[in-house]
């Protein structure tokens, strides 16, 4: 999944070549800002990597001239625009099919909290992250599924002009 999200990321990118060089390409400081902020929200880096002095002292010695966000901005500030953006990007690929599949995969995380991811899927299209829900302490019933999946089916179709295709009857 990451990887095809970086792809479509760095393929619908500002910068022309992922092989750029400073001969090549003049990059301002708010394209190295917009890109540092897009790695840190696809890859999911822990913000605390902003206050590491080997995270710092890399960027220092990669660009000089850069300051680096703080947690708090990041979280509140940036990485919200960021979402916004990828979500965009997300949505204008997925407009481009007029049907769309709904994928979902269940796990536990590190707190034994149980996660549905919800991926949309067509032919020729990446596998496209929509959403996650913890299912908290709810019951795993057909009922709560049908009815959790029926609200992402809903969000999709509002934010985008595709539909999603069901093949099991009794499902939205």
């Amino acid at each position: 999944m990451f990887k095809s999200l970086c792809d479509l990321l760095h393929q619908s990118s500002r910068l022309p070549n992922p092989l750029w060089s400073p001969a090549r390409t003049i990059l301002t400081k708010k394209h190295l800002r917009w890109h540092l902020l897009e790695c840190f929200f696809v890859c999911a880096l822990p913000f605390i990597l902003l206050e590491a002095q080997v995270f710092r002292d890399f960027m220092a010695m990669v660009v000089p001239t850069m300051k680096l966000p703080s947690r708090q901005r990041l979280s509140t500030v940036l990485l919200p625009r960021v979402r916004d953006d990828v979500r965009k990007k997300v949505v204008n690929l997925i407009n481009a099919h007029n049907f769309v599949s709904l994928v979902t995969d269940g796990w536990t995380n590190t707190n034994s909290s149980s996660i549905i991811n919800f991926m949309v899927v067509a032919p020729g299209m990446p596998s496209m992250f929509w959403s996650s829900w913890s299912t908290r302490s709810k019951q795993h019933t057909a009922r709560y599924f049908a009815e959790v999946i029926g609200k992402v089916i809903g969000k999709i179709e509002r934010e985008t002009t595709a539909q999603v295709v069901s093949v099991a009857a009794g499902l939205p």
